[in-house]
């Protein structure tokens, strides 16, 4: 549910993290492991999620945590992950099962609140265009082709508006696709070249409650609209913020809907239920590689994302 390793924030590039963030802590030792992981375990942990040791490159590149999966650099029976996370996927053993994969409509507005809280990521594409170019591509690049394809992108989004704070939810548009939507495409086309007999069904979530999409509500404010990262995930578990629903109401349909497509699929592998009778969710094929079941005010199979076009070319900038 909104993410899988191919999304470049779910492992943790080699950039000395862990020096870094004891430093930003107070450590003012040599730089040891042992004497590192000692003092970073002696720090409340209130204090090590504060910190802050990402630089805005860093950030521009997808790094969303100093902590987290990492690659280890050498290979030994203790290895956790020893090979590169898109090559592991070539033979895991998830290919051998079912996978239900999606994410909301307009994930980006995850990073709402730290935008606004440094409004500088966005008035500097003004001056390095480049930045808005995902990193691997821009690696294979001049920085030339980068400045001119980033205006590219930012004329895509943005049209005649001006790159700053107030036309933020344009900028949150374009993080939608490369740090979720992406990274989903590219897995849909692994599953398809690698699980080849087990089926990989799509959803798209994307029912704007006003009153019940939690997690949009907590971090963006009830002025602003749209389904949020984490959004789907209030319609399937129980949380403290959450209350008894009208029974009649479209988010409690919308639970049963969505508790209905999981328990089916966690029992029988196929999400289709008595919830959805009216629509069939289909998995994704190499003819209708974009297919996806939406999930709104209604539910509807869908043969291509609204997103298809957008995602295309992103796409192809890969294939370049």
């Amino acid at each position: 549910m909104s993410g899988t390793i191919n999304n470049k924030w779910a492992c943790v590039p080699p950039g000395n993290y862990a020096y870094r963030l004891a430093k930003a802590a107070g450590y003012d030792g040599e730089e040891s492991d042992p004497l590192i992981l000692r003092h970073l375990q002696q720090v409340p942990s209130a204090k090590l999620t504060s910190v802050d040791v990402l630089t805005e490159e860093e950030i521009f590149n997808d790094v969303a945590f100093v902590w987290g999966p990492i690659v280890e650099p050498y290979d030994s029976p203790s290895g956790l992950i020893t090979h590169s996370l898109d090559k592991l996927l070539t033979t895991s053993w998830s290919n051998e099962i079912p996978l239900i994969l999606g994410g909301t409509s307009f994930e980006g507005l995850l990073k709402l609140p730290s935008i606004k809280k440094r409004p500088q990521r966005i008035d500097i594409l003004n001056e390095k265009p480049e930045l808005i170019v995902p990193q691997d591509i821009r690696l294979k690049k001049t920085l030339e082709e980068c400045q001119s394809l980033g205006r590219q992108i930012l004329k895509m989004y943005f049209d005649k508006k001006d790159l700053n704070i107030e036309n933020v939810l344009n900028y949150l548009e374009i993080l939608s696709y490369t740090r979720y939507w992406i990274g989903f495409q590219f897995t849909i086309f692994q599953r398809l070249r690698y699980a080849t007999r087990s089926p990989t069904y799509m959803y798209r979530f994307d029912f704007d409650s006003p009153t019940f999409n939690l997690y949009r509500l907590k971090y963006c404010g009830r002025e602003v609209r749209g389904a949020a990262h984490a959004d789907d995930v209030s319609y399937l578990f129980y949380c403290r913020r959450a209350w008894k629903l009208p029974l009649d109401s479209l988010e409690y349909l919308t639970i049963r809907r969505m508790i209905g497509m999981w328990t089916s699929f966690a029992n029988t592998s196929n999400p289709n239920c008595k919830e959805i009778q009216s629509s069939e969710w289909t998995c994704v094929s190499d003819k209708q590689p974009f297919a996806a079941l939406n999930i709104s005010d209604e539910v509807q199979m869908l043969n291509e994302l609204p997103e298809t076009e957008k995602l295309k070319f992103w796409l192809s900038l890969y294939n370049e």
